[in-house]
């Protein structure tokens, strides 16, 4: 009896603390443990617009196997029901489903502007390295700083698909629109080659 009414006394505190904020929240996630071998750790932000507080996303990433190398660049999104998935998500109050959306990508630079008659090839780009990025998509937004190959993972929890929608990147005044579907590197234009944080 002591070890059930101790559970449900757990239990009953587990819920209260995470329905106690309501408001949006950028968290930057740290790896619980190591991740698949990556050319370097890319630190990942995320961004919810869920009222949950202390919530693994990490570990839902994990669980929905969305965790993958830095340089396998793309947009994946995978919905999943906050009842059933556990991790901090309270297992019976505000059950409803959600998305996960992992977009992970390459900003490149190119040194020249204009129309070229040829196929701009790799050793005429460089990669934004270690470079802060502010950007936005559907009313959710952040900063993250690329590694030193370009690499950068945005990752998000929302109540609606983002398949359809946009992300704008900004780096100091220049900016860009990209469809997240279509994301995966990116070639800025010239004047982000040579701007600094």
């Amino acid at each position: 009896m002591k070890i059930y009414l101790r559970s449900v006394l757990l239990l009953a505190l587990s819920i209260v603390l995470i329905n106690c904020a309501s408001q949006q929240v950028l968290i930057p996630m740290q790896s619980a443990e190591p991740e698949v071998k990556k050319r370097t750790e890319v630190t990942r932000y995320m961004a919810s617009d869920s009222s949950a507080v202390n919530v693994d996303y990490y570990g839902i990433q994990k669980e929905l196997g969305m965790v993958r190398p830095s340089d396998s660049l793309g947009f994946e999104e995978k919905k999943f029901n906050t009842c059933e998935i556990g991790y901090g998500y309270s297992p019976t109050k505000d059950c409803q489903n959600q998305y996960f959306t992992v977009l992970q990508f390459q900003l490149l630079c190119r040194d020249t502007e204009g129309t070229i008659s040829h196929a701009v090839t790799s050793a005429q780009m460089q990669p934004l390295s270690n470079r802060t990025i502010r950007w936005q998509m559907n009313g959710v937004h952040g900063d993250l700083l690329t590694d030193p190959y370009g690499y950068g993972q945005i990752v998000t929890v929302s109540k609606k698909t983002q398949t359809k929608n946009y992300i704008k990147m900004i780096s100091n005044n220049d900016f860009l629109y990209t469809k997240l579907i279509e994301i995966k590197r990116i070639v800025t234009p010239s004047p982000w080659c040579y701007q600094i944080n």
